[in-house]
């Protein structure tokens, strides 16, 4: 599934901490996992995913650090800690980075 919300945003910050807003233009997510279904049969919350950038020769997969990081409060989200692997041009790379999905 392809995630295209009008209010989805991000930050892209490079090496030298120049940071520039990612707007829902600029990237491709897909979710490959979820945290399951509720009783109803929607899914709960998303947590893997893949993400590439438009002109930045990037593709990721994300995984979550601590699988179960799900918020179950009045509005339940899923925020936490996420190990990155994926290419750069060509080149392997890895990460960490953080994601809030509400």
């Amino acid at each position: 599934m392809a995630l295209s919300d009008v209010f989805s945003k991000g930050v892209w910050v490079d090496q030298s901490g120049q940071s520039q807003l990612i707007e829902k233009e600029d990237v491709v997510l897909e979710v490959t996992g979820s945290l399951g279904k509720s009783g109803t049969g929607r899914e709960i919350c998303h947590q893997d995913g893949t993400c590439r950038f438009h002109g930045k020769e990037i593709d990721l997969k994300i995984t979550p650090a601590v699988k179960n990081q799900l918020m179950d409060v009045a509005i339940r989200y899923w925020e936490g800690s996420v190990k990155i692997e994926g290419t750069k041009s060509n080149t392997d790379i890895r990460g960490r980075g953080y994601v809030e999905l509400t």
